[in-house]
């Protein structure tokens, strides 16, 4: 018990030993390296897979066919080999469509090295020349294969080609679009734009981003605000499958703590009046962080000389070395009860697809129009989910972890102004897939959704897409600001009303069959019958128990 104490003292009775002024000096480093930093954070966008996340399912982000950028460019792997040769043969095809000599693509790329290499989150250990060559030959290849994969026929290539034909599209396709939207397999679109700007051809190659939607067969290309700024082939299928720039677009409001530097500028021991929060602010940005953090010892003073209410005080000392964290924002004292805490979890926890079903939830496939991943939608007055269409196919769960690993490194980092509005950050994708990883539980939720052609898929069966939606979340964190997260808590709502339930069972039990609901009409109209006829039965006995009128009476 008294060692128990002492470390209690240890931990309020904070001294500025050396502890301190190495922090301190730490702290002055961070200041100085910072603008540099910020910068770098600021161009970077091609990112490496932590090991945590490859473990999980390490195939999703390997590239099994063909190697682009510097991440992969060095595999012994022997298909990865074989499709350099391959790359060598686009870029002779390129440079005869263009008639330009080689050293002008790359005397073009060469004011760009330094802002390529940053756009790695690991910078590549490669020569500068080799890092050039590599992203003509990579970007040549990439422009080949959106070319050749929009016309039928091709006299710079043999009708036998094994990768630029088109049966070999149709061999090779599948998992040529598999590698080319992984995170580390990507290279920055400004080199297909500044390839295809000195190439001057335009009706040879036609704009990057119209070409990326068609070989990956989408179609959104009229909304070209949307794709500005697009960073690479993954990003710009991310914002295809988004209604990035639209109107009644949310964007999340706030941030994972991996996306910016927080500090602790003050813990201010004084309660908020309106809610009763203890409240702490954080920078937002890296630069900012570094230039406001206070002295180690500013922080410890504040607790130290707050002597009111030791046992509060102490409480809230543990509760901040157990739940600080580097997201900011606002820290609650630990005073939810556990059973609380459970009635707001079932109280917003949305049910799978069938039991919403149950409770007289209607499902809605969208219209061609408005298939966007973040424009789901719940009416209250009709007890209507509207849902966009969705194909499964082998490939979705690679496209989706890649996607939503993008998002975790990239989308919520620290922009300027302009890129927010421009981008419209925020977990889209990975907050869909958390919503669908909630609808669907088991393979009847599956079928449920198929039947009302929302879910459409080539895989063996319902459970195998169940399967594939409940692993996508493994390990993933998500925005509960996100405007999904809205329209989750008001579908959980309306699955607690009695009555919508009470009608969806009648309609199930009752009304799902066409000679079940005459057979129903009947019997109800048999019981009309049959009390009518009681009725007047009933009437006829008191009218001939009534006594007779006496002789001339009037």
């Amino acid at each position: 018990m008294e060692n128990k104490m002492g470390r209690e003292e240890c931990i309020i009775q904070v001294n500025e030993e050396d502890w301190v002024r190495q922090m301190e000096e730490e702290f002055k480093e961070v200041k100085q390296r910072s603008k540099v930093e910020f910068k770098r954070w600021k161009g970077m966008s091609i990112y490496r897979v932590p090991l945590s996340l490859k473990k999980l399912s390490e195939k999703a982000y390997q590239p099994q066919v063909v190697a682009i950028g510097p991440y992969h460019h060095k595999k012994k792997k022997v298909q990865l080999k074989e499709m350099e040769e391959h790359k060598k043969r686009a870029l002779r095809v390129f440079l005869d469509k263009s008639n330009k000599p080689l050293h002008e693509y790359v005397n073009a790329l060469t004011p760009m090295l330094q802002d390529l290499k940053n756009a790695y989150q690991q910078h590549p250990q490669l020569k500068c020349s080799d890092f050039l060559k590599m992203m003509v030959i990579d970007g040549c290849f990439l422009l080949e294969l959106l070319r050749t994969s929009s016309s039928d026929k091709d006299p710079s290539y043999a009708r036998n080609d094994p990768v630029f034909s088109k049966y070999g599209l149709i061999y090779f396709g599948p998992q040529l679009k598999r590698d080319m939207l992984m995170l580390e397999n990507q290279i920055p679109l400004r080199v297909l734009n500044k390839l295809v700007e000195v190439a001057c051809k335009k009706d040879t190659y036609p704009d990057v981003t119209d070409s990326i939607l068609n070989f990956f067969e989408l179609s959104d290309g009229n909304n070209k605000a949307k794709f500005k700024n697009s960073l690479h082939i993954l990003d710009v299928y991310r914002r295809s499958l988004l209604s990035l720039g639209r109107k009644g677009s949310k964007v999340s409001g706030s941030r994972r703590c991996m996306d910016k530097v927080c500090c602790i500028n003050s813990i201010n021991k004084t309660k908020n009046k309106n809610n009763g929060e203890y409240q702490m602010r954080s920078a937002t940005n890296p630069a900012e962080a570094s230039t406001s953090v206070p002295p180690v010892r500013d922080c410890i003073t504040s607790i130290n000389n707050n002597k009111n209410d030791e046992k509060d005080r102490k409480s809230w000392i543990r509760h901040c070395v157990d739940k600080i964290s580097f997201g900011g924002g606002k820290l609650r004292p630990p005073s939810i009860s556990a059973d609380d805490t459970k009635k707001k979890n079932d109280e917003f926890h949305m049910r799978p697809a069938t039991d919403l079903a149950e409770a007289g939830i209607q499902f809605q496939c969208m219209e061609s129009g408005s298939r966007y991943l973040d424009q789901i939608s719940f009416h209250k007055g009709k007890g209507k989910l509207r849902l966009p269409p969705i194909l499964v196919d082998d490939a979705t769960k690679t496209i989706y972890l890649n996607v939503m690993a993008f998002e975790w490194f990239h989308v919520n980092r620290c922009l300027t102004e302009e890129d927010k509005e421009n981008y419209n950050e925020g977990f889209h994708v990975t907050a869909y897939v958390f919503f669908m990883d909630r609808l669907i539980d088991t393979a009847k939720d599956v079928s449920l959704l198929h039947k009302h052609h929302i879910m459409q898929y080539t895989v063996c069966s319902d459970q195998s897409v169940a399967d594939i939606f409940n692993t996508l979340s493994k390990d993933i964190c998500i925005d509960s600001n996100h405007k999904l997260e809205d329209v989750q808590k008001e579908v959980a709502k309306y699955y607690r009303k009695t009555m919508p339930g009470c009608i969806a069972y009648a309609k199930r039990t009752y009304f799902a069959n066409t000679w079940v609901t005459l057979s129903i009409f009947a019997a109800i109209f048999l019981f009309a019958l049959t009390i009518t006829q009681t009725v007047y039965a009933v009437l006829d006995y008191h009218k001939s128990d009534a006594p007779a009128p006496e002789p001339g009476l009037p």
